[in-house]
């Protein structure tokens, strides 16, 4: 298969993915995203290349980079999260065994570092009790409030967005400066 082959099948699922995404349960959802997680798993083995590279092989233009034409809509993010989804599920019916309740992909998506494998990954006990949790009847908010409680217990890692502003104060002194010198002359 070729690179435009796969562009070309990825698309129906993609924009599947992206119309719906208001109506489908959690469940459709990650049905259609390991659709094209199982398509670039394929496409991967076939051609031997790492993920990263065919997904700025799939979008094409990147941030910078101004010479890079861009060959796709289809974001890596996304291509990305569809590789991670085929990792964890060895097939759909597994999405629907595990995922018959699920709201919202996001949910999911936002619980995925604790199924993933990896340092954050659950097992037994803890897996089934975040399994439980997203399945239940509890609201969308109640939900996402409760896996951001554990993403910060379990990941921690939180990065404030003023943490760089301190890094800036010298060159802030500087452009005031500037701007008070400039503008007294």
């Amino acid at each position: 298969m070729i690179l435009k082959e796969l562009i070309n099948n990825i698309i129906p699922y993609y924009n599947k993915y992206k119309r719906n995404q208001e109506n489908l349960t959690g469940a459709q959802a990650l049905e259609i995203i390991w659709d094209v997680g199982n398509l670039i798993k394929e496409y991967l083995k076939d051609k031997n290349i790492a993920p990263r590279t065919l997904y700025h092989q799939i979008y094409g233009k990147s941030e910078g980079d101004t010479d890079i034409p861009q060959k796709s809509y289809i974001t890596r993010d996304f291509l990305d999260r569809a590789y991670r989804v085929k990792r964890i599920f060895n097939d759909k019916n597994e999405i629907k065994k595990t995922f018959p309740n699920l709201k919202r992909y996001r949910l999911f998506y936002k619980s995925m570092p604790f199924f993933d494998e990896g340092r954050f990954k659950m097992e037994n006990t803890d897996r089934k009790k975040l399994i439980e949790l997203l399945n239940s009847n509890k609201t969308y908010n109640e939900i996402i409030t409760e896996v951001a409680k554990l993403r910060e217990k379990r990941i921690g890692l939180s990065i404030p967005k003023d943490s760089k502003l301190k890094e800036l104060e010298r060159e802030k002194k500087y452009l005031l400066l500037f701007i008070v010198y400039s503008t007294s002359s």
